[in-house]
C-alpha cells in the first residue's frame, strides 16, 4: 500500500514568514477536513512547513471522516498562516487516485468445449475488488511439476476471461 503526497507552492507572504499551513482532505459526502493526526500532514510541523509537501497513507482517507473507496479522487486544499493571518484556501488540487492491485480471479475452471488434445481452454471470474480501475490485462501460470513452488508465465495480455 502506498501514501498519498499532497505538494503545493510558497505563496506570496507578504515579507512574513509562513508559520504553518492547513491542509484539508475532501471527504466522500464532499465536507472538508484536516487529518487530525500528529504526523499525516501536520501543517504545524517546520518539515512540513519547509518542504511544503506532506504525506498521507491511504488507510487514513479510507477511513472516518474521509471514507474514500477504491478508484476515488483525492482533493486537497491549502492555506497558508502567518503573523498577518491565515490566507484564502488555495483552489481544489486533485492529483491522485485511490488505487491498488486487484483481488486474485475467482472461479477458475477448464473449459471443456474449447479443450482439445493440444491445448487447454480455461475461463474465470474477476476478484471482488478490481482494485478502483478496470482489468485491462490476466496472465495465466503453470506449475511445471514443482508441486506449486514455482510458477511460470504462460501468456500474459489477454484481455478476456477465457484462454
Amino acid at each position: 500500500m502506498t501514501d498519498v503526497v499532497v505538494s503545493w507552492s510558497a505563496p506570496y507572504n507578504g515579507g512574513v514568514p509562513i508559520s504553518a499551513y492547513v491542509i484539508k482532505i475532501k471527504q466522500a459526502n464532499s465536507a472538508y477536513s484536516e487529518i487530525a493526526h500528529p504526523h499525516f500532514c501536520n501543517g504545524s510541523l517546520a518539515s512540513v512547513i519547509s518542504s511544503r509537501t506532506c504525506t498521507i497513507p491511504f488507510f487514513v482517507l479510507q477511513a472516518s471522516p474521509y471514507n474514500l473507496p477504491w478508484g476515488s479522487s483525492i482533493f486537497a486544499t491549502v492555506a497558508a498562516i502567518n503573523l498577518m493571518g491565515t490566507s484564502l484556501t488555495s483552489a481544489e488540487g486533485n492529483g491522485a487516485i485511490i488505487l491498488s492491485k486487484p483481488d486474485a480471479p475467482i472461479n477458475l475452471l477448464q473449459d471443456f468445449m474449447n479443450s482439445n488434445a493440444y491445448s487447454l481452454a480455461f475461463t474465470w471470474s474477476d476478484g471482488y475488488s478490481n482494485g478502483g480501475t478496470p482489468i485491462i490485462d490476466y496472465r495465466v501460470y503453470y506449475d511445471g511439476a514443482t508441486n506449486g513452488t514455482t510458477f511460470t508465465i504462460l501468456d500474459y495480455g489477454i484481455l478476456t476471461r477465457s484462454y
